[in-house]
């Protein structure tokens, strides 16, 4: 293939690029999908004030579907309070990271977790739901800087869950 030919499908890719990035960064209605695993789970740690509180730290990757970040990985980390059957997340962020494009999260505090149980009693999940907000955003993902979104997670499996998320 000659010089300008090679130049002729480089010039073409990049304008495609461009093209779909600025779409996609744009994207601001719809329900995106974060498929995750939890990468390390820290063991239970009892506060000492009362039986059956403690905290947890999780640390988990997920595949990003959909939205301004499609293919993305993102890395986060939380602390859930346990308190018996009852849980709240206290602090969840993460960074989406994918070629060209970075996004850092936290999400808001004080979200309820739900535990799911069978009909013995049995824990069989959890799942929660909450608000977040992009801290910062770089490179052709600098516009979701300061941007709100809600989001549903669920358990799907032993260390995986699923989120759904949209934007505000």
């Amino acid at each position: 293939m000659n010089f300008r030919k090679q130049s002729m499908i480089r010039c073409l890719w990049v304008a495609s690029s461009v093209a779909i990035c600025t779409g996609a960064y744009g994207q601001t209605e719809g329900t995106y999908t974060m498929n995750c695993q939890r990468a390390g789970v820290a063991a239970l740690e009892p506060l000492g004030d009362r039986p059956g509180h403690a905290i947890r730290t999780s640390e988990y990757t997920c595949l990003n579907v959909g939205g301004p970040f499609d293919g993305a990985v993102t890395t986060g980390r939380s602390v859930i309070e346990l308190d018996n059957d009852n849980a709240v997340m206290l602090v969840s962020t993460g960074i989406d990271r994918k070629a060209g494009a970075v996004g850092v999260w936290l999400d808001d505090l004080g979200q309820k977790v739900n535990v799911l149980k069978d009909a013995d009693g049995k824990v069989t999940g959890l799942m929660g739901s909450g608000r977040g907000r992009y801290l910062m955003g770089g490179g052709t993902a600098a516009a979701v800087t300061g941007k709100t979104y809600v989001f549903s997670w669920k358990t799907t499996s032993i260390n995986q869950f699923v989120i759904s998320w949209k934007w505000e």
